[in-house]
């Protein structure tokens, strides 16, 4: 079964500031950007920004906030992809180049699902052929609202999504494994080239 991605989520546009995101230590609020957000990494909450005008004035119940198991989607530029929040601190929203994408019914769609399947192939090729603009390219809401969605039985996205954590964390091992590898090796060229004794 194949749904319009608007008929199972809620979508909105990043908060719309007027004028530039201001850092203040003191902020209210935490604004995500778009070089805060990695597809391999996640967020790196070390380069998000405080700020406080006009989010002071916002309730602690407002929709401009983000939830857990939110999806954040990258609209600018040649890379669109989603990512799954998790860990979410209170009073954080997104800036205005950013989708929040909010599932309605998790029995029917998980959001590591849904954000898995917009950054495949399928959903990529799609957002390649629609993309807009010359300079500055991006997706436009009407775009997003579109993308087909494929609903397998929800037992099966929960077995794809714990085979990708699986997968995920043979990465980051081997990852580290590497990492290892190479701190090693500079040790020897470092002993062996400058005439130390190893």
């Amino acid at each position: 079964m194949k749904k319009p991605l608007s008929k199972l989520t809620h979508i909105s546009a990043g908060y719309s500031f007027r004028g530039k995101i201001i850092d203040e230590i003191d902020g209210v609020a935490k604004v995500i950007q778009m070089r805060d957000v990695s597809i391999d990494k996640g967020i790196n909450w070390k380069t998000v920004v405080k700020t406080n005008t006009p989010l002071k004035k916002l309730s602690g119940n407002s929709e401009v906030w983000l939830k857990d198991r939110d999806i954040i989607f990258t609209a600018r530029g040649h890379h669109n992809y989603a990512y799954e929040i998790t860990d979410c601190p209170a009073k954080t929203v997104l800036s205005p180049h950013l989708f929040k994408i909010r599932v309605m019914d998790t029995s029917i769609v998980i959001p590591a699902f849904l954000s898995w399947q917009i950054n495949q192939k399928p959903a990529q090729a799609y957002f390649s052929k629609n993309t807009e603009g010359s300079a500055i390219v991006g997706i436009r809401r009407t775009v997003l609202d579109n993308l087909p969605i494929f609903l397998p039985p929800i037992e099966e996205q929960h077995k794809i999504i714990n085979m990708i954590r699986c997968w995920e964390k043979e990465r980051d091992v081997l990852n580290t494994l590497q990492a290892n590898h190479r701190n090693m090796m500079d040790a020897i060229a470092s002993n062996v080239l400058q005439g130390n004794k190893s």
